[in-house]
């Protein structure tokens, strides 16, 4: 029986149940085969952490309202978040990482910094303030 290396193809010799001829091919091989969900969850996390940048920079005091046209022109992409809270029926915050935001109207923006945003105060007082 003519068993060749996973990898390269090279000849085994040895163990019968070898599959790689040397500890490079075998990390080659594992590499090879994971290389599209890894390039697939870099991408996904290269455009979260611009929409984080995007909030972090315009939200310097820890709440701010701006324009959505205004996250728009810089890029952001309100289709990718990494949490919803819905503290408060019909007004979820959209969290990319430490930084959220939530919609006021369809044409303001509320954002919020977990660190500074305390869950357990009633979410409508933080409404009223920028209604």
């Amino acid at each position: 029986m003519n068993r060749k290396c996973l990898d390269c193809g090279q000849k085994l010799t040895g163990r019968c149940d070898k599959k790689y001829c040397s500890d490079h091919c075998r990390n080659s091989h594992h590499n090879k085969r994971s290389r599209r969900i890894n390039n697939l969850i870099r991408r996904i996390n290269r455009r979260l952490s611009c929409n984080r940048r995007i909030l972090y920079e315009l939200n310097p005091l820890g709440r701010h309202t701006v324009s959505r046209e205004m996250l728009e022109c810089k890029g952001f992409d309100f289709g990718l978040f990494t949490e919803i809270s819905n503290a408060e029926p019909d007004h979820a915050i959209y969290f990319c990482y430490d930084q959220g935001y939530s919609f006021i109207s369809p044409h303001q923006v509320l954002l919020v910094d977990r660190s500074r945003l305390e869950f357990n105060r009633d979410m409508r007082k933080l409404r009223a303030v920028y209604n």
